[in-house]
């Protein structure tokens, strides 16, 4: 809007587009309301901003594009004739320009000065070359009205009444529309906006008149941050010349983009901070915040369930274990290094159960089985010497017993059969 009424001739010579007949200071009319979707760019300031210029704004309905269909028309024709440049698209519903327009900004590799140029440069285009015949009246067709916009427009200027009512100087319109910024401290070296100093002659001696702590309003425009003004003690607009540090570090970029390379730079370096305290912390042997969220995970879950009460005759416990263990170790049988001594224990337990042995005595040794069948005579039957006896107890046998049967008997087949 500060562009639209106000001269071209400077934002073109910033665009660096050299073209005076693109648009005369006679076209410099303020609308009575200005037609607006309810995009981001329409917010309280602007609305304020239209306010104090006393135009109306009309808003559209929403997702009603038809309600501003040249704007939207003519947005279109921009946007597929800037399709091939990085992160350009095309306005249509196909797969590959959805898929562009999620990556449009990854890929975006111009500023917004390239982009400025390239749309104000297709404005012109559009202005003197689109054919607008449906929009030429009878009137229009006798005195001889090309069909473009910029006949239309200077036509309708000199035909149309009470226009010189709705034109004012460009000191009230850039009060009304630029941006401010109250309260800026002024210092010996000027006053610092958008990271850049700014200072004027005529701010240096109001510098040096005044003592002690000094503050200004200050307006700047949002597209082109080297233009910024403040308001003198008479009233009157004062243009501030920002510094030539600032023009060599910040260049053509627009005060968003100097908003946002700073806020990138200072993210950045509260990020390597941060890893440089954790890396410290860690040296020191300190707590993290990782650590510490995990210490107090651990203090704060449930304990594990614990036993009632004591657990009652543990050395009973104990034997019954070892009894146990002693049962499961395989080469302490008696099968094994006394297998005669375990033969003779099966024969002899059907014949002498230990249930009716006195508690405490040694049973009788069992009689050993006649190696051959009794003569026919009357004499008595030689009998075998005895072997020595089994020990009473089950499962386990003594070393000393089995060490004595090995001495008395010999080597022993692991058929239980003693060698001659």
């Amino acid at each position: 809007m500060l562009c639209a009424l106000t001269s071209k001739k400077r934002h073109l010579a910033y665009l660096k587009i050299d073209d005076p007949d693109a648009w005369s200071d006679d076209e410099n009319i303020e609308p009575l309301a200005v037609v607006v979707d309810n995009g981001p760019g329409v917010g309280n300031e602007a609305r304020a901003a239209f306010e104090r210029q006393d135009i109306r704004v009309r808003p559209t309905g929403r997702n009603n594009p038809q309600q501003k269909g040249g704007k939207e028309a003519m947005l279109g024709r921009a946007q597929n004739a800037q399709s091939r440049d990085p992160g350009g698209l095309r306005r249509t519903t196909r797969d590959r320009d959805r898929e562009a327009r999620r990556h449009a900004k990854e890929f975006a590799a111009e500023n917004h000065w390239e982009i400025e140029r390239k749309l104000v440069l297709h404005l012109i285009a559009e202005r003197t070359a689109r054919n607008k015949q449906h929009l030429l009246t009878i009137e229009m067709k006798k005195d001889g009205v090309q069909p473009t916009s910029r006949d239309i427009v200077r036509w309708s200027i000199r035909k149309l009444g009470g226009v010189q009512s709705r034109r004012s100087t460009e000191a009230d319109i850039y009060l009304n529309l630029l941006r401010r910024k109250p309260n800026v401290e002024v210092l010996r070296a000027g006053v610092t906006l958008n990271k850049s100093k700014y200072n004027s002659r005529r701010l240096r001696d109001y510098r040096q008149s005044v003592s002690g702590k000094l503050s200004i309003t200050v307006l700047y425009h949002p597209s082109r941050p080297e233009e910024a003004y403040w308001i003198a003690p008479t009233g009157e607009l004062d243009i501030l010349e920002r510094e030539r540090r600032g023009k060599r570090q910040y260049g053509v970029m627009s005060v968003t983009e100097i908003e946002l390379w700073h806020m990138r730079d200072r993210a950045s370096r509260q990020i390597a901070r941060q890893k440089e305290r954790e890396s410290t912390a860690r040296s020191k042997g300190l707590v993290t915040v990782d650590q510490h969220q995990t210490l107090l995970k651990m203090a704060s879950a449930l304990p594990k369930r614990q036993r009632t009460k004591a657990t009652d005759d543990i050395d009973g416990n104990r034997k019954i274990a070892l009894t146990l263990q002693r049962d499961q170790r395989p080469y302490d049988k008696e099968e094994i290094h006394a297998p005669h001594l375990a033969q003779q224990r099966k024969v002899s337990q059907p014949a002498a159960p230990y249930v009716n042995a006195a508690k405490g005595a040694r049973p009788a040794p069992p009689a050993a089985a006649p190696s051959q069948p009794p003569p026919r005579e009357s004499a008595p039957p030689r009998v075998s010497p005895a072997p020595p006896p089994a020990p009473s107890g089950g499962g386990r046998v003594r070393s000393a017993d089995i060490w004595r049967a090995r001495l008395q008997n010999g080597p022993i087949d692991p058929s239980g059969s003693q060698k001659k």
